[in-house]
């Protein structure tokens, strides 16, 4: 039932994303997801960080399938699947 009620509010913002963010924030307590349905800021406080868990992951998935690069400096060229641009790699000791 949460999960109904979360998911049109999560794709409203994400809507490439709002099912397996709506996944993830359904294994935290019945009232801090009451919480979040009641207070928008409380949501997309709890959005945000695994939209950026999620683009990390989507960006690694694509360069170790060899569908981004990594340049020299560390910067990273793409987007994740709802179109953002990529997060930005400091350190580039990823190998595939």
């Amino acid at each position: 039932m949460l999960g109904e009620r979360l998911f049109p509010l999560i794709h409203s913002m994400y809507p490439d994303m709002a099912g397996k963010i709506t996944g993830m924030l359904l294994e935290l307590d019945n009232s801090e997801l009451l919480h979040m349905l009641e207070y928008r800021e409380s949501l997309k406080a709890k959005v945000d960080p695994r939209v950026s868990l999620l683009s990390l992951g989507f960006l690694l998935l694509g360069y170790l399938l060899g569908g981004l690069t990594i340049d020299a400096v560390g910067s990273v060229t793409g987007r994740n699947p709802a179109g953002m641009p990529c997060l930005v790699v400091k350190q580039t000791k990823l190998k595939a």
